[in-house]
């Protein structure tokens, strides 16, 4: 997975809930977030949300799926691996 998408799935796992595109801009550093979050609802990923009321910029608002949940415990713990050489080299 790409480094763009990983940010944007974490950014949204943070929220805890439905976002607009102006918060995953902030907390992601992408400026153009949609043709990645197009991409991850492709896959399943994110879902969009439909506006239920008037927003002032009428952009479209993401949440995060439990297939990427998953996905993020498992590069998390992928990432947390760390070869006992290197601990051990790092000691000495």
């Amino acid at each position: 997975m790409e480094n763009g998408m990983a940010s944007i799935l974490r950014a949204l796992n943070m929220a805890s809930g439905c976002c607009p595109l102006g918060y995953i801009v902030i907390h992601t550093n992408i400026v153009e977030p949609l043709p990645f979050l197009e991409s991850l609802e492709k896959e399943g990923y994110v879902r969009r949300i439909d506006n239920d009321g008037w927003s002032p910029t009428s952009s479209p608002r993401f949440e995060i799926t439990e297939k990427a949940h998953q996905k993020l415990v498992e590069m998390d713990s992928a990432g947390l691996t760390i070869p006992l050489k290197a601990v051990e080299t790092a000691m000495t």
